[in-house]
């Protein structure tokens, strides 16, 4: 069953029994959340010389599946401070993939055309989010299944289904 949760203000929060499993708060968690744009940011710069050198062939499946082992490595999550590591560490795996791709794409599309296909892959990140919660809906109901939280079902499975798409990407890139 899902653990109800109030934040400082009184507000009822739900994440599955997340925060009681790690033993932290709402402000912590979201303090966290937002630190993986420190380490997304500061390896940028670095993901797209990466994509020079290695080429999306290599590159893209390489950050893909290492984000979805992290991904998947967050169900072992047991505190506060190795979750921010673990979001530390994700932001480092995530880095490439927007600029690598928003660089890839105008490698081989026209200017004209280059719009819509950042436009298509815009609205994918959209929707796929959309896709996140109805799979933790669905994950809700994993609760204590093989004695494994809801939470880190839903590490797991996003996780698992993020490597099969970056060992995917080995067959469909160029």
């Amino acid at each position: 069953m899902t653990t109800l949760l109030k934040d400082e203000n009184g507000v009822k929060i739900t994440l599955f029994g997340f925060l009681e499993d790690v033993g932290m708060t709402s402000t912590q968690f979201n303090l966290a959340l937002m630190y993986l744009f420190f380490t997304y940011g500061l390896c940028e710069p670095i993901s797209n010389i990466m994509l020079r050198r290695l080429g999306p062939k290599i590159w893209f499946p390489l950050i893909v599946s290492s984000w979805g082992l992290v991904t998947t490595l967050t169900c072992l999550v047991s505190s506060y401070g190795g979750y921010i590591v673990i979001r530390l560490v994700l932001g480092m795996t995530e880095a490439g993939l927007y600029p690598g791709s928003y660089f890839i794409l105008s490698m081989w599309y026209t200017p004209k055309e280059l719009a819509t296909r950042m436009a298509i892959f815009y609205g994918a990140n959209t929707a796929a989010g959309a896709f996140g919660g109805v799979i933790a809906y669905g994950v809700g109901n994993l609760d204590g299944v093989h004695g494994m939280r809801a939470w880190k079902w839903l590490f797991l499975i996003e996780g698992v289904i993020t490597i099969a798409a970056g060992l995917a990407c080995l067959l469909f890139l160029p």
